[in-house]
């Protein structure tokens, strides 16, 4: 190889590589600032708190771990003081307040430098020539390592994150927050990355050299993507639920679909349960008064809740998670009953009875909604559902939040005529700051944590991968729906 072409070669590596880790750099910066702008207010309570610090050090963490190209020299710094922790902190409002305009002003020059061309590489010395018998020449081109960007040999390995030009694919990944942190890495293994955004329809240009499609989170996919992609192999989905995914799309242009069942399976049955336990219990509302100035003394009439124990618990889908959920009860000695398309072969084993969905609305002490959003599905439990259930009854949804009718739901539980519902899924979601449901007391709702562990998400990030560079190189996937 020419060393003129050595050196466009390693030009036009950095130059792409430049892009990406600046551009992942913007959003965990944009993040940042985010989170200390919300720290900085003096109106949130010390658990948002809490979950607020933890979200920003998770953040930071990101940002050093962070190896490539990172602009100029002061920028550099400035990124490098992020992410060791120097100059930044969000301990109190004050500093949170300081941190704040601190990151606003390093995106700032973000935004400035993503948008500069980088700069030209000095022209290389000229390289020395070894003749040997029976060797060919050997050229010796030394990067200019006084450039404003960082070289190493991984930049010119297949086997490291980042080397586009050596990519074997090209994979769009839709993800409108920053991926989990394992993610990107192991796709950039083989793979050059194009950035889905939502407001920016530049990746669209790029459609043409796409192989595979990467979701991360609940984004349409739907045939008019899939068509204007060409060379269309694979489509991963990050979790379970497809719903978001044209799926008969999908199977009509033998495109496979990739998910990742039973992983997630154990996690979501735990959140059920939890959510289950916590408004059966008052947990949530109990910590928020433990918390507030009315809490003087203990009144053994105040707050009661509803016994877990020897009750009767509804199951809405049988399917994995259900089955999981199922033998969660089984420790707590309840009566199971479920409901499903048709009977499953594995109920006898938690000792559960398939009756209708009427039925089990109307004897249970607990529903938990474990189903897959489908055309049978969506609004599934409605203002007439919603009143064959018991007054002392709690509504647990795990599966989506467009089984539930929100509006249904909203007014049975502004008239209180249930104990509890809690909600770890919402259509849409994240709901409006102003939706009604937010502001009754007898409704739990978090954001979608049904299989956020560690290990969870570590397991879904690898079988992800793995089914999507698997539908790369034409491989049957671990887990595939279509």
């Amino acid at each position: 190889m020419r060393r003129s072409q050595v050196r466009m070669r390693a030009e036009a590596i950095q130059a792409d590589r430049r892009a990406q880790v600046l551009d992942r750099v913007d959003r965990l910066v944009g993040g940042m600032e985010s989170v200390a702008r919300r720290l900085s207010s003096n109106q949130i309570s010390s658990t948002q708190r809490s979950v607020l610090v933890s979200r920003f050090n998770d953040m930071q963490r990101r940002v050093n771990q962070i190896d490539g190209v990172v602009g100029s020299e002061g920028l550099g710094d400035g990124l490098a003081r992020v992410g060791a922790g120097k100059s930044v902190g969000v301990d109190s409002p004050a500093a949170a307040g300081q941190t704040f305009r601190q990151l606003r002003q390093l995106r700032r020059e973000l935004q400035v430098e993503r948008q500069a061309p980088p700069q030209p590489q000095r022209a290389a010395p000229e390289p020395r020539r070894r003749f040997r018998s029976g060797i060919s020449r050997i050229f010796f081109v030394p990067l200019p390592l006084s450039a404003p960007y960082l070289y190493s040999f991984r930049d010119f390995s297949p086997n490291f994150p980042g080397n586009t030009a050596m990519a074997e694919y090209t994979v769009l990944v839709m993800a409108e927050v920053e991926p989990y942190r394992t993610i990107l890495p192991m796709i950039e293994q083989k793979c050059r990355v194009v950035r889905w955004r939502p407001d920016d329809d530049a990746w669209r240009g790029e459609l043409a050299d796409v192989d595979g499609i990467y979701v991360y989170a609940h984004i349409k996919v739907g045939p008019g993507l899939m068509d204007s992609i060409p060379r269309l192999k694979v489509i991963s989905n990050f979790g379970v639920g497809c719903d978001h995914v044209d799926l008969a799309a999908a199977k009509e242009r033998g495109i496979p679909v990739g998910n990742t069942p039973n992983v997630l399976d154990g996690a979501t049955a735990d959140i059920t349960f939890a959510l289950l336990l916590a408004g059966a219990r008052n947990i949530v509302a109990g910590d928020h008064f433990a918390r507030g100035p009315d809490f003087l003394e203990y009144d053994p009439s105040f707050m009661l809740g509803q016994e877990v124990h020897h009750q009767t618990l509804g199951i809405v889908g049988m399917g994995n998670i259900g089955y999981q959920v199922a033998r969660r009860a089984m420790g707590f000695d309840m009566k199971i009953l479920y409901h499903n398309r048709k009977p499953s072969p594995r109920a006898e084993e938690v000792g559960a009875r398939y009756v209708a969905l009427d039925e089990l609305l109307a004897e249970s002490d607990f529903v938990a909604l474990n189903m897959p959003l489908t055309d049978e599905t969506s609004g599934m439990i409605g203002a007439r559902e919603l009143g064959l259930m018991k007054e002392s009854a709690v509504l647990v949804n795990a599966a989506r939040g467009g089984v539930i009718d929100h509006d249904a739901l909203f007014e049975t539980m502004r008239a209180g005529k249930h104990h509890c519902a809690a909600l770890d899924v919402t259509e849409p979601e994240p709901l409006p700051r102003n939706h009604p449901l937010l502001e009754l007391d007898n409704i739990i709702v978090i954001p979608h944590l049904g299989s956020a562990t560690e290990q969870t998400r570590q397991a879904m990030s690898s079988r992800s991968v793995e089914n999507l560079l698997a539908g790369l190189a034409g491989e049957e996937l671990l887990s595939r729906i279509v």
